[in-house]
């Protein structure tokens, strides 16, 4: 139903005209009536009127000054104008204001102003479709700002963020039907969906990680039977009636697939169990960071699979998974300089199932390091020496390796070993052990925002002022001129 003011100083016009009218059977309904314009403009500012049926000559102030009134605030509502043969001129300037007609009070009857309100009605129902349309082609870009915010670290930020989006949305005034998520793997979405969806014409998708969200307007309802048919448990869908909802359904319904992701047979959990704003603890991505730069494959293997206990433990939702699964292929490739991102991707992308993910995840990025680690530590032509290189690589954030500590390790004389070692390197064991630690030192500072203390402790140098005395020699600059420097780039 269209709203209606209707505004007239004279009661009994007012009346006629009320009981004239079938409001209801034209498409319209009347929210309020007004003696005079300034009444009428705190009616407009609060119904937000789509037609406002006015007398011109009123006092307080007329109706062309509340026409114009209403348009420098910005709104399109539509006028209909009541004059008499003397207010002509004043109809002619709230024709330029924008008014839709004007009816001559003297002649005025049933038929002559149900013509002016079909004629209004057909104006509104254009400009709606015109508005709709045009709302449809932002509605993409609002979806994907939903997707993201939904998929970000829970935090003030972030929250903030949906709220304006969310009051983003809600002023759009188009009515959601329903959404819908579904894991669809490898097999996307079959060619008989996607043509449901373009004949619809009132349906929205959006895809990321091996996750279809289908929005639905209007009275267009979800194909239940073709998601049944295709994708069997491996969607959840709500039916809605406000725009402001689709942030929280879609994350509960992220977080419904989670059943099927982790193989539970049971749909229901306590609250204790799902934790739907969990993250991995650093402390616990540290370890595997740590293990990834100290190529070691086994370590490597353990790390990985304690994020995903973790992750099953805490309940994360398949898209915090899919987006931890990410993340970590992300710091491999950054730690070992590969590129198994486009291999991994692919996995994650077509992964269903938590364990799934997990063996894909553990055979590529451990093969992998199975296959370069050879690659990663010097090789020298002394079987002692490599013995070493390859112990300090994989302990150096320890205190215990020094000389003595290594002469021990490979059962040498320590000042044979000193200069043996410097022989087939070209570095002592305490220059060649800072390096490795600098090295690792550096890609902290680029990578997180770690203290220097902190990063010290992490690397194996016994204090802060130690650490920034080497880090200062062997690259000229201190640790946090180093991080400065590469932000500035």
């Amino acid at each position: 139903m269209w709203k209606v003011i209707l505004v007239e100083d004279e009661v009994f016009v007012r009346d006629a005209i009320k009981q004239l009218i079938s409001w209801h059977s034209l498409g319209f309904t009347l929210v309020g009536e007004a003696g005079d314009g300034l009444e009428a403009l705190e009616l407009i500012e609060l119904h937000k009127p789509d037609l406002v049926i006015s007398d011109i000559i009123m006092p307080e102030l007329d109706g062309v000054m509340l026409l114009q009134t209403v348009r420098q605030q910005g709104l399109e509502t539509r006028f209909i104008m009541l004059t008499c043969m003397s207010d002509f001129e004043y109809a002619r300037k709230a024709l330029e204001y924008g008014a839709s007609g004007y009816i001559l009070k003297l002649s005025m009857d049933i038929r002559t102003l149900e013509e002016s309100l079909n004629k209004v009605k057909q104006e509104l129902e254009k400009s709606a479709v015109q508005t709709r349309d045009k709302l449809f082609l932002n509605m993409p870009a609002i979806i994907d700002r939903i997707w993201r915010v939904i998929s970000a670290v829970p935090a003030a930020q972030y929250r903030m963020e949906l709220d304006v989006i969310d009051a983003e949305l809600s002023n759009k005034g188009i009515q959601i039907s329903a959404i819908c998520s579904v894991l669809h793997g490898s097999d996307h979405l079959p060619s008989v969906f996607m043509n449901w969806i373009e004949r619809s014409g009132e349906a929205q998708i959006y895809t990321d990680i091996g996750i279809s969200t289908i929005i639905t307007w209007s009275r267009n309802s979800m194909p239940i039977d073709l998601l049944e048919q295709n994708f069997s448990n491996r969607y959840a869908y709500r039916n809605a009636g406000s725009l402001k909802q689709i942030p929280a359904l879609w994350s509960s319904l992220l977080t419904e697939l989670s059943d099927y992701w982790y193989g539970d047979q049971v749909l229901t959990h306590s609250g204790e169990e799902r934790n739907e704003n969990g993250e991995i603890l650093w402390e616990t991505e540290r370890r595997l960071i740590t293990a990834m730069e100290q190529d070691v494959p086994e370590a490597t293997n353990k790390e990985i699979q304690m994020v995903w206990e973790e992750m099953k433990r805490r309940r994360l939702p398949v898209h915090r998974v899919k987006r931890m699964a990410a993340h970590i292929v992300s710091q491999y490739c950054r730690v070992t300089t590969t590129t198994l991102n486009p291999i991994i991707e692919s996995y994650i992308e077509s992964a269903i199932s938590h364990e799934q993910l997990l063996s894909d995840m553990l055979n590529e990025i451990v093969q992998d390091m199975k296959g370069r680690s050879h690659k990663s530590i010097p090789v020298t032509d002394h079987p002692e020496i490599n013995k070493i290189l390859s112990y300090i690589h994989e302990h150096y954030a320890e205190n215990q390796n020094g000389l003595k500590v290594m002469a021990d390790y490979v059962n040498m004389d320590e000042n044979y070993l000193c200069g043996l070692f410097r022989k087939k390197t070209g570095e002592t064991l305490i220059q060649y052990l800072q390096h490795v630690r600098i090295k690792q030192a550096i890609r902290y500072l680029e990578s997180t925002e770690l203290t220097v203390n902190e990063i010290s402790q992490l690397v194996g140098f016994g204090n802060d002022h130690y650490f920034i005395k080497v880090f200062k020699k062997l690259l000229h600059m201190t640790p946090n001129e180093y991080r400065k420097s590469k932000a500035l780039r």
